[in-house]
């Protein structure tokens, strides 16, 4: 029995029950699905846990995940700041790997994109430039139906999966 899973703008076939992950042939030079055992990890707990709804339009940042408070200092130094102080002056080079992500440009901050994690789960990556007055700043938001998926632990794995596939994206693209 095989699903056909989206994930970071491919689509993949998880095979069961050996759980093998092949994807389909498309110009993507990275597949964190088949690479990373945290996207592995993450993907069968949705498939076992999950009750997917519709995403209402709103975004939501990690505090306002249910537990998201608990967890905010962590989710933070994993994530947020991993974003921001690897693009914060980079922001050429932010855009680049968004754009070859497909993810789709949005006007917040410096400069922000909605990438589409999994089928109808978007996150948004938000970046304010440093100055000579003040550091880069991010925010990551979540799309308003990521909750009733994932819980405030699983969305670190999923801004450690994302950040991990931009490095990769970015090797690509240098």
């Amino acid at each position: 029995q095989t699903f056909e899973f989206y994930f970071m703008g491919s689509t993949y076939y998880i095979h069961y029950p050996d759980f093998k992950v092949t994807h389909k042939n498309d110009d993507r030079l990275c597949y964190p699905l088949e690479d990373s055992q945290y996207a592995k990890i993450l993907i069968t707990r949705y498939l076992l846990e999950a009750c997917p709804t519709s995403f209402k339009g709103q975004f939501l940042s990690y505090r306002d995940i249910p537990w998201g408070e608990v967890y905010y200092r962590q989710f933070y130094g994993r994530c947020i700041g991993r974003l921001s102080r690897k693009y914060g002056n980079k922001i050429d080079l932010f855009e680049n790997v968004m754009e070859k992500l497909e993810a789709k440009k949005v006007e917040y901050g410096d400069i922000a994109y909605d990438l589409e994690f999994m089928k109808d789960l978007y996150i948004r990556f938000i970046i304010w430039q440093g100055d000579d007055e003040f550091s880069p700043s991010a925010q990551i938001l979540f799309s308003d139906n990521f909750s009733s998926s994932f819980t405030a632990e699983d969305l670190a794995y999923v801004g450690d999966i994302c950040m991990n596939t931009f490095a990769i994206v970015e090797k690509s693209i240098k």
